[in-house]
Formats: structure tokens, C-alpha cells, sequence
């Protein structure tokens, strides 16, 4: 699941992702946008993986270790701690149980505003859900 949360300052979209399954090294995620390693594709695609995982917040992992506790449920921390809307934490919440991961992505870079980059990074992330 990509979900497109609130604009941020400047325009700027910022993302949930929810990653399910094994791990998605930059390799898999390389072949499965289907650019090779050094190339100016493959640098392109390299520095979405890196600000993916790098410059975003596990909020599955930030509320099972930190917050779990403090907060009734995934959806009340998402709702108090990140603010949230309402009608957004519903699906995010639903992919609390089957996530590996669920990526808080603020810094996403600009290619992905013009929709063919989502379009890509839904092939990349979820290759046998529907798109």
C-alpha cells in the first residue's frame, strides 16, 4: 500500500508506505524497476531506495517499541503523535497486521509528483498486489 497522507510545506506530498514480506533490498528493488545498477536510471532509482529507507520513519516499529504502551492502539499514535486524518489511519491501520514495515516518507523526491513516479514505485513495492 501507497497512500499519499497530506501535502507538506512547500507542496511537497509526503507518503505511507506499508511493505509486506521479506525484506527489499536495493537489488530486488533495482530489478524490479528494471534498470541496471550505474546506470542514470539505476542512480535514479538507487536514491529513491536511499531516501525510502534512510530518510523515513518505521511507524510500526517507532509504536511497537516506543509508543505501544503510551497510546491505546496504531491508530490512536497515528492519529495523536502524527496527526493524521481520520479517513487516512483507517487503511493504514488495516495494514498494521500484515506489514513488515510501515515507512512515514516526508522527504520523497519529486519524481513521484507526477504520478508516473507512483506509478513505478507501486510496481517496485507491491509486485504481486493489485495496482
Amino acid at each position: 500500500m501507497i497512500q499519499v497522507v497530506f501535502n507538506g510545506p512547500l507542496g511537497r506530498e509526503t507518503y505511507v508506505v506499508s511493505l509486506r514480506g521479506a525484506s527489499l533490498t536495493e537489488e530486488t528493488f533495482l530489478k524490479r524497476a528494471g534498470v541496471r545498477s550505474g546506470s542514470y536510471a539505476g542512480n535514479l532509482i538507487s536514491g529513491i531506495y536511499e531516501s525510502l529507507f534512510d530518510a523515513s520513519l518505521d511507524l510500526k516499529t517507532d509504536f511497537d517499541k516506543y509508543y505501544l504502551i503510551e497510546y491505546g492502539s496504531f491508530g490512536e499514535y497515528l492519529r495523536k503523535r502524527h496527526l493524521l486524518h481520520r479517513e487516512d489511519i483507517k487503511e493504514i491501520e488495516g495494514e498494521y497486521p500484515a506489514a513488515e514495515a510501515i515507512l512515514y516518507w516526508n522527504h520523497a523526491p519529486s519524481l513521484l509528483e507526477d504520478g508516473v513516479g507512483e506509478k513505478l514505485l507501486r510496481r517496485i513495492v507491491e509486485p504481486e498486489e493489485k495496482q
